[in-house]
C-alpha cells in the first residue's frame, strides 16, 4: 500500500495551471518538522494535485497549515545530460487552513479533532 499523511506549513503560494490535455493541476512546497534531540528539523515535500483537488490546493498560501493524504510518486527526467529525480506526494485529500480556524475540508473526510497552535512543531 502506498499511502502518506502529512501535516505542515506551506512554503510558498501554490502554483497552478492547465496541462496540454486540459486538466487542472496545482502544487505547493510543504514543510514538515520533527524534533531531533533539542533541535527542530524540517523536511520539504512537493505536493501535487490534479482536477478538483487541484482547485482546492491552488488556494494555499505561504504560511497556511496544510493537511494532505495521498501517495508517493517517483519520477526522473534528463536535463543537460544529467538525470534528475523527483519524489512527489500526489494528493487525494487536502485540508487547507489559514492561520485562523476552522480547517476547511476538501472532500467528505472526517477531521474533527482540533489542534492548538502551541501543539504544532512549526
Amino acid at each position: 500500500m502506498n499511502q502518506v499523511f502529512l501535516s505542515g506549513k506551506v512554503g510558498q503560494d501554490a502554483k497552478s495551471g492547465t496541462s496540454k490535455n486540459g486538466k487542472l493541476w496545482a502544487n505547493v512546497s510543504l514543510a514538515t518538522s520533527k524534533k531531533i534531540k533539542e533541535e527542530w528539523v524540517s523536511t520539504w515535500h512537493r505536493v501535487v494535485a490534479w482536477g478538483k483537488m487541484a482547485e482546492k490546493l491552488a488556494q494555499a498560501k505561504k504560511g497556511d497549515k496544510l493537511f494532505v493524504t495521498g501517495e508517493i510518486s517517483n519520477s526522473s527526467y534528463e536535463k543537460d545530460g544529467v538525470k534528475k529525480y523527483n519524489t512527489d506526494v500526489i494528493a487525494r485529500e487536502v485540508f487547507v487552513s489559514a492561520n485562523d480556524y476552522p480547517v476547511e475540508q476538501s472532500q467528505g473526510g472526517d477531521f474533527n479533532q482540533a489542534v492548538e497552535d502551541e501543539e504544532l512543531p512549526f
